[in-house]
């Protein structure tokens, strides 16, 4: 079985069933698909809501469904040097790319004409790595997103 086991409520377990959403779908308003186990799944938010990871979307008696990120691949900037991460965070802003802080640099989604531009522009402080896209970590123009 597809689901997790989490929590009992008297005798009777309950399940977690997951929800899988890509990076770019946090903030979308009308999501329609289907759990890991197959039910099917239609949730309207209003506009400015955001899914998180780990977001618990239903309450049953006997399941809860749960939002997951799914992991992709990244271009990943991995330096400290701010005078690199200003270039880099403009060139990218440029470019109207969402940019997420990491522990250990700056990550955007994968992007087959950026990513050699950049490859070329900043050599071994960049490469390709698979990571999750957390809303919470998305950069703006003044700091981080809330």
């Amino acid at each position: 079985m597809n689901t997790h086991r989490n929590a009992h409520q008297g005798n009777k377990e309950i399940t977690a069933d997951i929800l899988f959403i890509e990076w770019y779908e946090v903030g979308r308003i009308l999501l329609t698909r289907s759990t890991v186990t197959g039910r099917s799944v239609r949730i309207e938010r209003a506009l400015g809501m955001t899914f998180y990871d780990g977001e618990i979307i239903h309450i049953a008696p006997d399941f809860t469904i749960c939002i997951r990120i799914k992991p992709c691949l990244c271009i990943l900037l991995k330096t400290f040097d701010f005078d690199v991460l200003g270039y880099f965070c403009f060139e990218v802003g440029n470019r109207h790319l969402p940019l997420f802080w990491q522990k250990d640099g700056i990550a955007l989604a994968y992007d087959g004409h950026v990513y050699p531009a950049l490859k070329a522009k900043y050599g071994d402080v960049v490469c390709l790595e698979t990571r999750t896209l957390f809303p919470t970590d998305g950069l703006k123009a003044f700091g981080k997103y809330s």
